[in-house]
């Protein structure tokens, strides 16, 4: 199991140990927060306690109409599933649980859930979940898949605090018929899939996907350093790893370089 996917990391302040459990099941949420860019990002930095205290909530991902951020390793649980933490990873989508047929389909929505459906097709492949929509008898009995927060609920009543999400109207259906259509894309597609929600890099970047970055050149054994700041070390250090790998050396971290850089050494 890969604790950290290839995706921007703000890393959430509540999380515990598995104790040995293999997680089975992925969790749906939605985030009860509208459906626009930034709101993914808010949420993370509202679970790693940068918007105040720290919260005893987390889940594993964070998903918006305009990018995906990790905030805890697959290898631990976060706290957004009672009953299932500790089996399960949680996907919190931007949007809420009341949104009728139609909001599901807006424009914001479909480019969040295209980006969620990936997301769910690269867990199943990773944790090696069946991709089935499962209901909440089969949570309760352990069965491995996929499920709403509701489904939680309604297995473990005397834990579930009454949420409903993602909502009577998400479309289920159509979700994982796109979770489907995904693995199938990734099954006759042999390339190492290019993370789409990793930003170009250069000098004077920063933030968590520098850091990522920088983590990637120090497992490459080309930079020492990881601190979130692309300096001119930084900089050197992309120059070498281009070069190493026959890509145009420019310094500059597009989709090729990435691809490059999540490769295993």
């Amino acid at each position: 199991m890969t604790p950290w996917l290839p995706y921007p990391r703000i890393p959430a302040a509540y999380h515990r140990p598995r104790n040995g459990t293999v997680p089975n099941l992925i969790v749906c949420h939605s985030m009860e927060s509208p459906e626009k860019p930034g709101t993914a990002r808010g949420v993370a930095n509202w679970f790693a306690g940068r918007l105040g205290p720290p919260p005893v909530a987390s889940a594993h991902f964070c998903v918006g109409p305009d990018e995906v951020i990790q905030c805890v390793p697959l290898d631990e649980q976060g706290a957004h599933a009672p009953g299932a933490n500790r089996r399960s990873v949680g996907i919190e989508m931007t949007g809420r649980a009341s949104q009728t047929a139609e909001q599901w389909a807006d424009t914001e929505s479909r480019s969040m859930l295209t980006r969620s459906a990936r997301l769910c097709a690269e867990l199943v492949r990773e944790l090696d979940i069946p991709p089935v929509r499962l209901d909440f008898a089969a949570v309760r009995a352990g069965a491995p898949g996929i499920c709403g927060h509701h489904d939680v609920t309604l297995a473990f009543p005397d834990r579930g605090h009454g949420h409903y999400d993602p909502g009577p109207a998400f479309p289920w259906d159509a979700y994982m018929a796109s979770v489907a259509d995904e693995l199938a894309k990734r099954a006759t597609d042999p390339a190492p899939p290019i993370a789409p929600d990793l930003p170009t890099l250069r000098l004077g970047s920063t933030g968590e996907a520098v850091r990522l970055l920088q983590e990637r050149l120090r497992l490459h054994g080309f930079l020492a350093t990881v601190d979130g700041s692309f300096g001119p070390a930084t900089e050197a250090a992309v120059r070498r790893f281009q070069k190493s790998v026959a890509l145009g050396v420019d310094g500059v971290v597009g989709a090729i370089s990435w691809a490059a850089l999540l490769e295993d050494p």
